[in-house]
Parts: C-alpha cells; sequence; structure tokens
C-alpha cells in the first residue's frame, strides 16, 4: 500500500481510543481507494471494543459529540468529517430501506462485521496503527481482478438499492460483476425505494463513471432495467452503440458535472423505444427556418420525462435533459444542418432555458457524435461572433417596455415578449422600439 498518514487530530483519536480499550478500523470506500492508489476524503472509523457509551466519552475530549443516528451507533465530533461507527448486524425485519433491526455489537469479528457490507472491495478493514490490511472476503483479490462480487449472497438482497450500487461501481472502477451477482441483482425488487436513492445513484454512475458501458453492461444483464420507464424497452443490439456514446461523455472531461449527468440520461433516452421526439407540429406559421424549438410537440419526451421522475430528477435537470435529447433528434433527423444566423441565436436561447450554453451543447454533441469536429468548429466560432457561445444576449424588450407603451400587464405579455425574443434572435434587431412595433402591427393591437 501507498504512503499512509492520518491528520493530527484523527492520529490523536485513534490512540485515545487504543488507550480505551477499543480499535479504530477505518472501513468502506477509503480502504478499496487506498488500494488504487486514489485520494480519499471519505474517512469512515469503525470501532471494536468499546460500547458506545464510553467511546462517546473518549471523542467528547476532541469537541463536541453528535449523534448522527442512535440505532446506527453512529458518532460525529462537530466540525470534523469523519464517522465512529459501532461494528452491528442489519436485521432485515420489514419492507423499504428503513425495515430493519440494527445491533451493535463491538465484541463481533471483523469477519462478521464486514458481512453487512455489499461488496467485497467495499468490505476490507485498515488499521491506522499498525497498518494492517484487514481482507477476510477477498476484496484486494477482487480489485486486482477487476471483479465486483457480493460480500454475502444471503445479505445481498436485504438493501435493493445495492443493485444500482454495483452498476455504478462498475462504471467507476471499471469491473465487471460475477454471474452470481447478476443473478442477485436480477432478484431485487426495488418498488420499495424511494427515488431520491435512486437518483444518488444514476448520479454517480455518470459523474465519477470512466467506463458508465460497465455499469450499462449490469443494467442489461441484470434486468434491472425492468423497473424504470423507458430504459426497460433499450434493445441490447443498441447496447455497444449507447455504451460507446457514455463512455465518450465520461472521458470527454470538458463539460460541468450537472451537464454531463443530464446528457448521459438524454443520451440513454435516445435509445428508448418510442416515438421520434423530433416530429415537429407547425403551430407558428411566421416562424423562420428549420429550427424552432417551440414547434415541437409538446408531448414529445414524455417517456424521457417519466423517466426522470422516476429517478427524482429536479426540474432544471429534467428541462436541461429534455433539451439535450430534442436537439440529439433533431441531429438524427437533420445531421449537421446548415444554420443561418438567426438560428444559431434561436438555438442558443432555446438552451439557455434548461441552463445549458450552447459553448458546452456543442462539446456534448461532438462528444456523442451527433456532429462532426468541424461542424462543431463552425458553430463555435459562428456563435462567439454573435456573442451567444456562453450565454445569448439579454431581452432587449422587457415587460416594463410594454407598460411603458401602454400595454396592461396580462396573459398577452408572455406572447409579445416571445415574439419580439424571436424577431432579435431572427433577425439581430436590439432596438426596442421597432420590436414592439414590429409585434403589435402583426398582431394587429
Amino acid at each position: 500500500m501507498k504512503t499512509f498518514s492520518l491528520a493530527p487530530p484523527l492520529t490523536s483519536i485513534v490512540e485515545a481510543i487504543a488507550v480505551a480499550g477499543g480499535r479504530a478500523l477505518l472501513v468502506g470506500g477509503w480502504v478499496r481507494d487506498h488500494l488504487l492508489g486514489i485520494d480519499s476524503k471519505d474517512l469512515d472509523f469503525e470501532v471494536f471494543g468499546l460500547e458506545l457509551g464510553p467511546l462517546e466519552r473518549v471523542l467528547r475530549r476532541f469537541g463536541r459529540v453528535q449523534r448522527v443516528g442512535k440505532q446506527f451507533g453512529v458518532l460525529r465530533i462537530q466540525g470534523l468529517d469523519v464517522d465512529f461507527s459501532l461494528p452491528r448486524r442489519d436485521n432485515k425485519i420489514g419492507s423499504g430501506h428503513r425495515g430493519f433491526r440494527i445491533e451493535t455489537d463491538p465484541t463481533m469479528s471483523f469477519h462478521d462485521a464486514a458481512l453487512r457490507r455489499d461488496l467485497t472491495v467495499n468490505s476490507m478493514g485498515f488499521d491506522p496503527e499498525t497498518h494492517e490490511l484487514l481482507d477476510p472476503h477477498n476484496g484486494q483479490a477482487d480489485l486486482a481482478s477487476r471483479t465486483l462480487r457480493a460480500t454475502s449472497s444471503l445479505h445481498f438482497a436485504e438493501d435493493p438499492l445495492r443493485g444500482l450500487r454495483a452498476i455504478q461501481f462498475a462504471a467507476r472502477l471499471e469491473m465487471r460483476a460475477t454471474q452470481e451477482l447478476i443473478e442477485l441483482c436480477a432478484e431485487l425488487d426495488l418498488s420499495e425505494l424511494p427515488k431520491e436513492r435512486f437518483r444518488t445513484e444514476f448520479d454517480k454512475w455518470f459523474s465519477r463513471g470512466v467506463a458508465p458501458s460497465l455499469g450499462l453492461e449490469l443494467l442489461l444483464s441484470s434486468r434491472l432495467n425492468r423497473h424504470f420507464p423507458g430504459l426497460e424497452s433499450i434493445h441490447a443490439e443498441d447496447a455497444h452503440a449507447l455504451g460507446r456514446k457514455l463512455d465518450a461523455i465520461a472521458q470527454g472531461q470538458a463539460l460541468p458535472t450537472k451537464v454531463r449527468i443530464a446528457l448521459s440520461l438524454a443520451t440513454l433516452a435516445s435509445y428508448f423505444q418510442n416515438e421520434p421526439i423530433s416530429e415537429i407540429v407547425r403551430n407558428e406559421p411566421q416562424a423562420t427556418g428549420p429550427w424552432h424549438p417551440t414547434q415541437r410537440n409538446e408531448t414529445a419526451g414524455a417517456l424521457h420525462l417519466q423517466f426522470l421522475a422516476t429517478i427524482g430528477q429536479p426540474i432544471k435537470m429534467q428541462e436541461q435533459s429534455m433539451r439535450w435529447l430534442q436537439t440529439i433528434e433533431w441531429l438524427r433527423d437533420e445531421p449537421e444542418p446548415a444554420l443561418a444566423d438567426g438560428e444559431i441565436r434561436r438555438l442558443a436561447t432555446y438552451l439557455i432555458g434548461g441552463e445549458l450554453s450552447l459553448r458546452h451543447w456543442l462539446v456534448g454533441i461532438k462528444d456523442t457524435g451527433c456532429g462532426s469536429e468541424s461542424w462543431c468548429r463552425e458553430l463555435e466560432t459562428r456563435g462567439e461572433a454573435l456573442n451567444c457561445l456562453n450565454a445569448p444576449e439579454p431581452d432587449a424588450v422587457q415587460g416594463r417596455d410594454l407598460i411603458d407603451r401602454g400595454l396592461r400587464p396580462g396573459p398577452k405579455f408572455a406572447a409579445i415578449l416571445g415574439a419580439c425574443r424571436q424577431i432579435q434572435d431572427d433577425e439581430g434587431i436590439k432596438d426596442i422600439d421597432c420590436l414592439i412595433d414590429r409585434v403589435l402591427l402583426a398582431k394587429g393591437a
């Protein structure tokens, strides 16, 4: 293992626990990452040989102690982002992720305490005083062979979320599941889990994943995709092409985390077997050019929205992912279209409605192969010249300008402002009076 040392406060705490008769072991993800040579700040200690009361008295010497959860036997020192917990048994007694009876037992062996952990690579411990690695379930060997294996086939199904955790670990650690793990995941019932827990695992899959394709491989082979609208319709023969795109997004590294997640979710949705989202509804005859998002069918992408809601994605993420999906489908139907200046400005205005810049959009479109490097580079150059690459120019006409013209606030305001914005984008006009006059004359107001 690489050189190891704890920060001074933790060194003193570990020593104090030892003097009191306990043994503080680093456990879980920190040990895994340390073996991989990855710096990790996710420090969790499992303390053997001390009851909760004596442990709390030791920790009080170093600051105010907070009980994160009395039944879980987890303590924290205020201002220190480190958990101190007792070894425990989790007994499933009911449905849901809270349906457990927790029994702490400081006399447990590390072997038995580690049985409650999901995967062997997460079931190791490390003694910070002796530098001894505790590996009763052969996690180090699985880590070396890049194998994901359940620590205990008897306990794995106690928390159904472990199936999604295995998926994001496959992507993050570039590992493949054993056949036994695939079969264990296939038997999981995810219906008892809240959607907020889904969101966390999907976000990790695409924000931390080095090879998201390996997560996709496990998702499909275990048929966990059957629990999510849209995902269950992905064809196995599309997995290679879809996985290649997801990996390209992950390895691009040029997009902010939230943008990368939204694009990855939209890329998944582009392989859903539903009606093409790029179906156009010509409901604004005055609009010009081949691209105008407001002309798209309002019901398009309903399956993707259902999927996003099912995994607990917030509204802003849904809006951005929908814009990704709509533009991906647009370019599928009309590869690398020749865009006029007004169409580029309109596209930038549409994207920013989902907090997505034209610059980031071009990066994602290139990474996923929806547009060639030369096409994207040309649009980037033109977008910069049009001053809309990072964000479109502000609306020239504001509500107060309509009020100054004697118009009363009401339902028509939004339509008038939208029409002014459309002309501003189409023709580059920024004169307030000119824009208002154009719209009011056209509407016969």
